[in-house]
């Protein structure tokens, strides 16, 4: 007999109240401060998902989520519900929405990574990401030049995407593969 296999035996059926202050220390890993605003917007998707009958959290579901969501709220606030769904549900339900860009199929979902990296990294608004047409990206073949033709102030605003690999994807290769 190892002393390995009765510890494993411990932790295979741990006792209720372990179980209890486990759950307990995990939810207190969300910030105190801001607990009302995460448990506001994990009740929010979880409605919608009800009302969708949708049952579990795939990235299907996120996206229509989302994308419903763009309607009526900006890029800054979409990631930062995004931002918060992540976290609630890696504490409440042991979920992992980590990976949704690096393991997303670029087949199916390119324009979706495109647009959501433009939309991050370069601050773009979905009416300017809409306005940018390909005559608009200069393929300088290691840096790609993107012209946002109509903002929201009304000028003109260029940015520069150079061969770099951001999150596990290679900026390039995705625009111009």
């Amino acid at each position: 007999m190892n002393g390995n296999s009765d510890s494993d035996e411990e932790f295979a059926n741990p006792p209720p109240d372990f179980l209890e202050k486990a759950s307990n220390v995990s939810l207190n890993l969300l910030p105190a401060k801001s607990r009302k605003r995460y448990d506001k917007y994990y009740d929010l998707f979880n409605k919608w998902k009800k009302s969708k009958k949708a049952k579990n959290v795939t990235e299907n579901i996120l996206l229509a989520y989302f994308s419903e969501r763009s309607k009526t709220v900006n890029s800054a606030t979409l990631w930062s519900e995004f931002s918060i769904l992540k976290s609630t549900y890696k504490v409440k339900e042991n979920i992992n929405l980590d990976n949704f860009h690096k393991e997303a199929h670029d087949s199916e979902y390119v324009m979706i990574k495109i647009s959501l990296m433009m939309g991050i990294y370069e601050a773009c608004r979905r009416n300017e990401l809409l306005n940018i047409k390909l005559d608009r990206i200069d393929n300088r073949g290691d840096i790609l030049i993107v012209t946002v033709p109509e903002t929201k102030n009304n000028i003109s605003r260029t940015f520069t995407i150079t061969n770099k690999t951001v999150d596990g994807l290679n900026l390039l290769t995705i625009y111009f593969p």
